[in-house]
């Protein structure tokens, strides 16, 4: 049988969980051409939402360009071309792009894997700057014409690791202030940065609401769970099913990626008890841990101690006595700077009250280990 959790990729159909009202809230945005700004952490499902929400609405596409990882304007514009070829196939896509941006060259080709057509941006003569990102939004403004597009920015603050950041966020935000038909959904995981790029007691962008994702918004979580491995024959009391949801920090990916790991190390009609849950942990740690190690390998003494530390005692009061004396660094100035980095390297996560890992099981793994 096919395990029936599904983690690390868009969802939908029976593998999405509702989320009647958000969803509700975002269509009626896109129905009336409203921009919407969406927080949510690392793996809560924005991606799978916004894909749902625009599927649903009738008389609209979408065009969703994810800046999750980017380096260069050429990364952006690639990745546009792909959205775009999404949309009208690749060859009507690249003949248009081709007349947008002159001076680049765009080529089909077939998957290898897939067997599908692909659209490539071939390697520009030498470094682009943020001003070649102007095309674009012509090439929304023609979308924009049509009346039929959603645009969605996907993880939208990594736009600022760009060398010319602020000029790009300029670029598309100027665009985006002259559009009117067309709604834009600008989507982030990291909320300081997003809040920075658009803040929300002076919005830049107009006609903008505000969602947060968050696992209270689903229709009924736990029972969405319990019916996966139901369907697969595998039995789960409440209190179990709380331990596994508990171990993944409430976040829904890491959750899904738990129970896929307990599912894979059960058999039909098992009952899944806690002894499992934590096999099921070990799996992860099985297919997680060269990542963790490499993590290791990248920070500092002190960040390393600051994370020791933040998996102990938690992260309310990192500047207190015990918080200090359990690292071993003598100043709180040296913490705090640490705490900031690893939050930079989005290793941790600060909501404001607290500090906490980004990935629950990395916290779990060096507990076990000891690092």
């Amino acid at each position: 049988m096919e395990n029936p959790f599904r983690y690390g990729e868009i969802v939908r159909g029976k593998d999405f969980c509702p989320r009647s009202a958000l969803e509700k809230r975002l269509r009626n945005a896109f129905r009336t051409g409203e921009n919407t700004v969406i927080l949510g952490e690392r793996r809560t499902g924005k991606t799978s939402l916004i894909l749902r929400a625009a599927e649903k609405t009738r008389g609209r596409r979408l065009f969703r360009l994810d800046f999750r990882g980017i380096k260069s304007i050429e990364d952006i514009l690639q990745r546009a071309a792909r959205a775009l070829a999404d949309l009208e196939k690749p060859e009507p896509a690249r003949t248009r792009l081709q007349e947008l941006f002159p001076s680049l060259r765009f080529s089909t080709s077939t998957n290898p894997i897939t067997g599908l057509p692909n659209l490539h941006l071939a390697p520009p003569p030498q470094e682009m700057g943020a001003d070649q990102l102007h095309p674009l939004g012509d090439l929304w403004a023609e979308l924009d014409k049509q009346r039929k597009t959603i645009v969605a920015l996907d993880e939208f603050q990594d736009i600022l690791a760009l060398p010319d950041a602020q000029e790009a966020v300029t670029v598309v935000i100027k665009r985006v202030q002259k559009l009117s038909a067309m709604p834009f959904c600008f989507a982030g995981s990291v909320r300081h940065e997003m809040e920075a790029l658009l803040p929300a007691e002076k919005s830049r962008i107009p006609k903008t609401t505000r969602l947060e994702v968050s696992r209270d918004d689903f229709d009924d979580w736990e029972k969405f769970l319990t019916g996966k491995f139901r369907t697969s024959k595998r039995k789960i009391d409440a209190d179990v099913l709380d331990l596994i949801i508990a171990f993944a920090g409430n976040n829904p990916g890491d959750t899904l990626q738990l129970c896929a790991a307990i599912w894979h190390g059960t058999r039909t009609s098992q009952r899944i008890d806690a002894g499992i849950v934590q096999r099921g942990l070990a799996g992860v740690f099985r297919s997680e841990h060269k990542g963790y190690e490499q993590t290791l390998a990248e920070v500092s003494f002190q960040q390393l101690a600051v994370l020791r530390t933040l998996a102990r005692l938690g992260g309310t009061s990192i500047q207190s006595k015990a918080f200090l004396r359990d690292t071993g660094i003598t100043h709180a100035s040296s913490v705090k700077a640490a705490m900031i980095r690893l939050v930079e390297r989005r290793l941790v996560h600060h909501n404001g009250a607290a500090y906490r890992f980004s990935n629950p099981f990395f916290k779990a793994w060096l507990l076990r280990e000891g690092v």
